[in-house]
């Protein structure tokens, strides 16, 4: 771009150069990384206060494995012979859905409805996106704290409760280990002090 020395101006090496018309910005903007760090067991607390703040108010509920929306069979049969065109499917799994969470008062009169599973559910899965302003369906991997407080009603498989608390104990777990046996705590029931 010129020579380093004896013409008397700034030295510019490429294009990019500040200097030059078109070049790049001096000291311009940086991608950045904003998120905080949490403590895991501050974290694992946050989990166990939001799950029993829920089962305080009344608003978890816990059901049986294999969580799943069970749709009318003429309806699925309509559906796989291709008769009904994209749109009547929507149309009709959206009535459905929002009935179904109108009776049970789930839906969004009540404050939206949260499901998890802890493996996808097609048809759950596939209702809850198409009537998205009722609730939402999640699977264990992607649910998160605020999930858990979002929406006005939790419904969670007993199994992936179970795998929720047993992931977020750290705090909960001794780590003292003596002559290589790990310390616990006193069994349950049993008078201390007396």
């Amino acid at each position: 771009m010129g020579a380093q020395k004896g013409s008397g101006r700034a030295r510019r090496g490429t294009r990019q150069s500040p200097l030059l018309r078109g070049g790049g910005k001096s000291h311009g903007p940086r991608a950045r990384d904003f998120s905080t760090k949490l403590n895991r067991k501050v974290y694992d607390l946050a989990w166990r206060t939001a799950l029993s703040y829920r089962y305080r108010r009344g608003e978890l509920i816990v059901t049986e494995d294999g969580l799943d929306l069970p749709l009318p069979d003429d309806f699925l049969q309509l559906a796989e012979s291709g008769t009904l065109n994209r749109d009547l499917e929507d149309g009709f799994v959206r009535k459905y859905m929002g009935d179904m969470m109108h009776s049970l008062q789930w839906g969004k009169e009540h404050g939206r409805t949260t499901f998890i599973t802890g493996e996808r559910r097609s048809n759950l899965f596939t209702g809850m996106e198409i009537a998205g302003d009722q609730g939402r369906a999640l699977e264990l991997d992607d649910v998160d704290v605020k999930d858990l407080l979002e929406t006005g009603r939790l419904v969670v498989e007993r199994e992936a409760l179970r795998e929720m608390v047993k992931m977020h104990q750290s705090d909960l777990e001794s780590r003292i280990v003596v002559n290589g046996v790990r310390m616990k705590g006193p069994p349950l029931g049993k008078v201390l002090v007396a």
